[in-house]
């Protein structure tokens, strides 16, 4: 979405080819990706880039000193979100679920065990984070009526570029 937001619906495709055309890799998971062909000193793959969060880098600290870093020019701001279902067999639950998800207690504990910012203001964010991890001053947007309209299309052209 990234690459569409900067080079528009008819323009984001070349940036695969050429990416592609370099030997761009494409794994099975983030797992796969990350911890075996990331060229970082923890994993020693033989790949420099990786697709994962910008609060990914404080993980990668050693002796005080990063081994990796976020490109912030290259963000698309992700939100993740979490919501009872209407018609669910137990809304109350579901509401529990949900206040529990939004306590300080849980959004403290998000940073150092799903790597992305807390929700909760309430809450600070590692010390490293502030280093490592910033927030992109201008990450990459588009409207979610325009991802909607066109995410299944944008999938399926990715797919031919890079896969297929």
């Amino acid at each position: 979405m990234a690459t569409v937001d900067e080079w528009g619906a008819d323009g984001w495709q070349h940036y695969w080819q050429v990416l592609r055309e370099n030997d761009v890799r494409v794994t099975a998971s983030w797992s796969d990706t990350y911890f075996t062909d990331f060229s970082v000193p923890n994993y020693g793959g033989d790949y420099p880039l990786v697709l994962s969060y910008a609060s990914s880098p404080p993980s990668e600290v050693i002796d005080g000193e990063p081994t990796s870093a976020a490109l912030l020019d290259t963000c698309f701001r992700q939100v993740e979100y979490a919501g009872v279902l209407e018609g669910a067999a137990n809304p109350t639950a579901g509401q529990a679920v949900i206040d529990w998800l939004l306590s300080d207690e849980f959004q403290a504990s998000v940073p150092d065990n799903m790597y992305v910012y807390p929700v909760s203001t309430s809450v600070d964010v590692p010390e490293a984070w502030a280093e490592y991890a910033p927030l992109s001053d201008a990450p990459h947007t588009l409207d979610p009526s325009e991802i909607s309209a066109n995410r299944d299309a944008w999938i399926d052209e990715w797919t031919s570029v890079v896969i297929d």
